[in-house]
């Protein structure tokens, strides 16, 4: 093709066949509030809550405080109840990593289970006292867990959907309840382009798709992986709007089927 194509020349309609997706919870709208905390071996606890199934109505808060986590398990905003509180263990390979196991979630009638928040950057060194107008030393933070998915069958034992989110920094809990990130696990799914791609005129390129559940916040994308939950003959289509070639004309669409996985 010799047409002329830039990134915001493309308009991308993406989907994917044989997978059921719904529309997502309104996220915009939930209240960012706990109802009794506890004290805090740090001055500056950090928050992020995590919302489970298609309607978001699960909704567990996480406060890191240093080497600890705080879990709502039961979702009652109360993190001052026995059992909610979860101590790092510190790796053996990431010497500055710290693992949080935080095991079983319920959603209802569901069980999301191994659930695990992995934070690299809690040494010595990043806990160093910060002065004043000093923001927090960034985190590296991953979270994962294997969700239960009715109708999809997932390559863990028990058929369950391994999901995560993880980002290169970009996610980050945060110090105030009100900025605090959200994550939807066993949510909603949908399928975006993970990486910005560039076009050239007359050459090949890659694009690269992912299939998760969006959030609110930098880096808060729920990575869904699809061995065994997407069906081996199910690939996504992708509708690529090439601008007209003379003015007044409409835009050239064309459909690409794409059928590589890594």
């Amino acid at each position: 093709m010799t047409r002329t194509l830039s990134w915001l020349h493309a308009a991308f309609y993406l989907t994917t066949v044989g997978v059921g997706f719904c529309q997502a919870a309104d996220l915009d709208q939930i209240e960012r509030r706990l109802v009794k905390e506890p004290t805090y071996q740090t001055k500056a606890p950090r928050y992020a809550l995590l919302v489970l199934g298609p309607e978001a109505r699960t909704r567990i808060w996480l406060v890191l405080d240093g080497t600890s986590l705080y879990v709502d398990r039961n979702g009652n905003g109360d993190l001052t109840e026995v059992g909610e509180k979860v101590s790092g263990v510190k790796g053996s390979l990431e010497a500055d990593a710290y693992t949080f196991a935080v095991g079983e979630l319920r959603d209802g009638d569901r069980r999301h289970r191994n659930v695990t928040l992995i934070v690299t950057g809690l040494s010595s060194d990043s806990k160093k006292k910060i002065t004043a107008g000093d923001n927090a030393p960034p985190l590296s933070i991953r979270i994962r867990m294997e969700a239960e998915f009715p109708g999809f069958e997932g390559v863990t034992k028990d058929g369950r959907v391994i999901q995560m989110a993880y980002s290169n920094g970009s996610l980050q809990f945060a110090d105030k309840l009100r900025e605090a990130p959200i994550l939807h696990f066993a949510g909603p799914l949908m399928v975006i382009v993970d990486s910005r791609a560039t076009f050239r005129v007359n050459r090949e390129m890659e694009l690269y798709l992912a299939l998760g559940t969006p959030g609110r916040g930098e880096g808060t994308f729920v990575y869904t992986a699809y061995e065994g939950a997407v069906p081996p003959a199910a690939y996504a289509r992708t509708e690529i709007a090439f601008p007209a070639q003379k003015p007044g004309e409409p835009p050239v669409k064309a459909i690409y089927e794409l059928k590589g996985r890594c």
